[in-house]
């Protein structure tokens, strides 16, 4: 999950701190919705380097969490790299 530390002892020192789980999770006010006939997901795991001090998720990493996902997508769908490749795309 985003924005959410790896370490129990840090969530434990961050529910300390008024930083639940919850609050990190999404900001408020921010609804998601589902997208009708979109069924792919895949998991990230936020790296220690890629959190500030608080443990938040800094946003210059979501680029490269899009690209991890679009390579798995095109693995799932597509084949992946080597068989778009082998179709002249």
């Amino acid at each position: 999950m985003l924005g959410l530390p790896a370490d129990p002892r840090r969530a434990a020192a961050q529910a300390r701190r008024g930083l639940s789980p919850a609050r990190l999770r999404r900001p408020r006010g921010l609804v998601l919705k589902q997208m009708d006939g979109f069924n792919f997901s895949t998991e990230i795991a936020v790296r220690f380097a890629e959190t500030d001090a608080q443990g938040i998720a800094h946003h210059a990493s979501f680029v490269v969490w899009l690209e991890v996902a679009r390579v798995a997508y095109l693995a799932e769908h597509a084949g992946g790299y080597l068989s778009i490749q082998a179709q002249g795309l």
